[in-house]
């Protein structure tokens, strides 16, 4: 009513115009309003005819069948249903024809704790024309060869390769009667409800590469750093490039790869791109220049504990021909192969970089790194844990942000020993858009809680075995850090405390609480919480009335070892059945 002429309330001319939906597009809010909720999604399916055929579709949009749910009616209802399928997670061996023939118009298929066999691989690309994510794992003997086939994906946008997967946490078993939207009453034997609204169309031809499969996959010799291997004979381990044509191939629509834990030589495709590109002395091969790749659309790349035999031919090659990449993920590179990476490829021809994560690396070019920050103005995050990276780093991101450039979101620095407490000061003083910040473990005091914080929007701090100030009460600095944390009203996961930090009420761990009559609002959205302390002072009731009836939302509690005795970790339990408690066994 807000919007209607204060002038004339009643009259129907003076009213602003409102779009009028359709009944399908009206049916397709209900569907996605209702979609966390498969009972009331079949209730509204069953209101009459006219909705059933989109709240069918909206019912098997989404599937996850890990082994106990492979249910035999489950998969006699695919030939039916199958068609509505855009979501398909498969765990461990299945049937693999009778998936990927009823589920025609899948979009993404998610393989990363499930076999897959050269047979199936081909019958997937006939049958899926339509794929734009496909997660699969290395593990189960695939190699560069698989790759071939990929190309004819014409629409695939997401491409996941990795050689290790987490473990797979059953959800809740489907529910057949949650899954049959058959309706007697209604007269449905002849309403079509397949193909809503991908239509009837045939699946594209097997691309070429097919046979590449089926014969052996080329012996590719990864030689170790202390072997001598002249330029030709490297080239020959390279024959053929299946990772390159596929980029190649998919140069236009692929915007995420992920090649994590893997071993790759190098892509022959790029091979002329290890050249200087401002240098026109030098004269390129034209069989090279012929065969120069065209720019990549990638905008998301996580090549993390991969191995290469020389960045020169795999990672910088590949980065100058993604000008629009967004995300990079090196992390857990901590080969020989990988210290004399370029870094100033990054400030040349990744402008548009807004994430970098170079965790584990601990032969950083911090020079080329501060180059990085101010060449690449969307840069947020930067994820630098167990590296060697220096303050100067830090200063630069400062000193960027004050020039009024873009919002720095989240840094890691965690197991750094080369960045000081006056340049991570600066950071918490100066950048006021901070959402995640951690500094565990590095060369820092809690005294950092006692200087002036802007950084009050902040929604995860990790500050865990930070040493204690010298020359100062502990008791005082203990209260100054939880009346700093106190302010932060936004953090939704907090990891703070040390084996020598004294965590209790009388401390200022009462002041995590709300007061209304201070005004004091507490840490009202913790979901994650985790606090290591004192193993002489352990948490009695008050410290425990804290956890219960501070932090309404907190879901997860982890606590050091000895800090929470069983009777307290009981009353708990029976105060908030919700919270999931856990002892950290280890502490580093």
């Amino acid at each position: 009513m807000d919007s209607v002429p204060s002038g004339s309330p009643t009259s129907n001319t003076d009213r602003p115009l409102v779009k009028a939906l359709q009944l399908a597009e009206l049916l397709e809010h209900i569907a996605l309003f209702l979609a966390d909720s498969r009972s009331d999604i079949k209730r509204a399916g069953l209101v009459c005819k006219a909705w059933l055929p989109i709240f069918t579709a909206r019912l098997w949009h989404t599937l996850d069948l890990p082994p106990h749910n492979r249910q035999t009616a489950i998969i006699a209802l695919l030939p039916r249903y199958g068609c509505h399928i855009r979501s398909l997670t498969l765990v461990g061996q299945f049937d693999q024809d009778t998936f990927f023939k009823s589920c025609r118009n899948l979009t993404l298929l998610d393989l990363t704790l499930a076999s897959l066999n050269v047979e199936s691989l081909s019958n997937m690309v006939k049958c899926l024309p339509y794929l734009q994510v496909l997660r699969f794992n290395a593990c189960y003997g695939m190699g560069l060869a698989w790759f071939s086939p990929l190309k004819g994906l014409e629409y695939l946008q997401e491409l996941t390769f990795m050689n290790d997967a987490d473990n797979y946490h059953d959800k809740t078993t489907l529910d057949m009667n949650m899954l049959d939207m058959d309706m007697d009453t209604l007269d449905t034997d002849n309403l079509d409800i397949d193909n809503q609204d991908m239509g009837d169309q045939g699946s594209s031809e097997l691309p070429e590469g097919d046979e590449d499969l089926n014969a052996p996959s080329p012996d590719i010799v990864f030689a170790s750093q202390d072997d001598e291997m002249d330029e030709e004979t490297y080239m020959d381990h390279l024959k053929p490039d299946y990772l390159g044509e596929f980029l190649v191939a998919r140069a236009s629509t692929l915007r995420k790869l992920v090649f994590e834990g893997s071993d790759v030589l190098g892509l022959k495709l790029f091979e002329a791109y290890d050249l200087p590109m401002d240098d026109t002395e030098v004269e390129r091969p034209s069989s090279l220049v012929d065969e120069r790749p065209p720019v990549l659309a990638l905008r998301h790349i996580n090549f993390s504990k991969t191995s290469v035999y020389r960045t020169t031919l795999v990672i910088e090659p590949l980065l100058r021909q993604c000008p629009d990449l967004e995300v990079l993920d090196i992390s857990g590179c901590i080969e020989e192969s990988w210290i004399n990476f370029e870094w100033s490829i990054l400030s040349q021809s990744c402008l548009k970089l807004t994430t970098l994560n170079v965790s584990g690396f601990i032969e950083l070019d911090n020079d080329q790194l501060v180059q990085v920050v101010r060449a690449c103005l969307g840069l947020r995050v930067l994820i630098a844990s167990q590296s060697n990276i220096a303050s100067k780093v830090l200063d630069a991101i400062v000193d960027k942000w004050i020039g009024g450039q873009n919002p720095f979101l989240e840094l890691d620095v965690s197991w750094c020993a080369e960045v000081d407490q006056e340049s991570l000061e600066k950071v918490v003083h100066n950048i006021t858009t901070l959402k995640r910040l951690n500094f565990s473990w590095c060369q820092i005091d809690t005294s950092i809680f006692q200087q002036p914080w802007c950084c009050l929007e902040l929604e995860g701090l990790e500050a865990q075995g930070l040493d204690p100030p010298p020359l100062c009460n502990s008791e005082d600095v203990e209260w100054a850090v939880f009346k700093q944390l106190s302010r932060l009203r936004h953090l939704r996961r907090l990891v703070l405390g040390s084996d020598e930090m004294r965590v209790s009420k009388d401390r200022g761990f009462g002041l995590l609480l709300a007061d209304e009559g201070t005004g004091q609002c507490g840490l009202s959205h913790l979901e994650y919480l985790e606090l290591v302390g004192h193993e002489d002072l352990p948490f009695g009731q008050a410290e425990m009335e804290v956890i219960a009836d501070g932090f309404p939302r907190l879901k997860r509690f982890h606590f050091g070892l000895n800090l929470v005795p069983q009777q307290m970790q009981n009353w708990l339990a029976e105060r908030r059945p919700d919270i999931q408690q856990e002892e950290n066994v280890v502490y580093h």
